[in-house]
């Protein structure tokens, strides 16, 4: 054990300094004891014959080194977008500023920023909420893979954001703004025309008709135009109605041929 030495004839108190030290570490007030144990019994020929510890016994003080550490969380891209057949996820880190003695749950939702984002277009392989353990890493990671669904689309927009992390005590109360992720598209579309009947009588009143098909579904409304051209020089409008106005559309979410008719 420690000693405090009181110098002889000293009738002023001696002070005792500890110094707590910065840890970083969030954590529960911290207490200790100091205990005063009866000197030993002066040596007479020191000039302290007959002195005694009238303190009556050990005497003992509680102290507390008080906590007054804070953590905070932000919430980072690692890859902010992918493609849709990458098969790699968006990442985003969840980080601790400061170690915490105890576990902390930290909740998490996707929003959907763009108005064609399902839940088809994308697997949430992280589950709500991450959680840090004491003692553990400070960084947690949520994995967004997105799902290659073949339909021609804009880039798909989300955000990823944190809530109030539990339990909050000692968290510094500041939300992380949300993070936004990116599912990039690269899907394109072709047209293709094909005859369905490319040859009729004159007189047999059924259309010659060809299918214009597109290979992919598209996000939005597609025209197709086309024109007629006459390919024998004796062939004139009196030998033909064309039953089908240019252009053929395709609306967004409909059906992926159009047919043009020629009677």
């Amino acid at each position: 054990p420690a000693a405090l030495t009181v110098t002889a004839g000293t009738t002023t108190s001696n002070a005792l300094t500890i110094t707590p030290a910065a840890d970083g570490i969030v954590e529960q007030d911290e207490t200790f004891s100091i205990t005063l144990t009866t000197p030993p019994t002066p040596d007479p020929a020191g000039g302290g014959a007959g002195e005694t510890w009238a303190a009556g016994g050990n005497q003992t003080v509680a102290v507390t080194i008080q906590s007054d550490d804070q953590y905070s969380i932000t919430v980072t891209p690692a890859s902010d977008s992918e493609t849709e057949d990458s098969g790699s996820p968006i990442e985003f880190t969840v980080t601790l500023s400061n170690p915490v003695a105890w576990d902390v749950d930290v909740p998490f939702t996707l929003t959907p920023t763009h108005a064609n984002l399902t839940g088809s277009d994308y697997t949430l392989d992280t589950s709500s909420p991450v959680t840090f353990t004491s003692g553990g890493p400070l960084t947690q990671v949520i994995q967004v893979t997105p799902q290659n669904d073949d339909i021609v689309e804009e880039d798909e927009t989300f955000d990823i954001t944190t809530g109030t992390p539990s339990p909050s005590t000692d968290w510094d109360t500041v939300s992380p703004a949300a993070v936004e992720g990116t599912i990039q598209s690269e899907d394109q579309y072709s047209i293709t025309i094909t005859p369905a009947t490319d040859s009729e009588s004159e007189d047999s009143g059924n259309p010659i008709e060809f299918t214009v098909t597109l290979s992919n579904a598209v996000d939005w409304d597609i025209d197709v135009p086309f024109t007629l051209t006459p390919t024998h020089a004796n062939l004139t409008g009196a030998d033909y109605t064309l039953d089908t106005s240019s252009p053929v559309t395709f609306t967004s979410g409909g059906p992926l041929t159009q047919v043009i008719q020629v009677t």
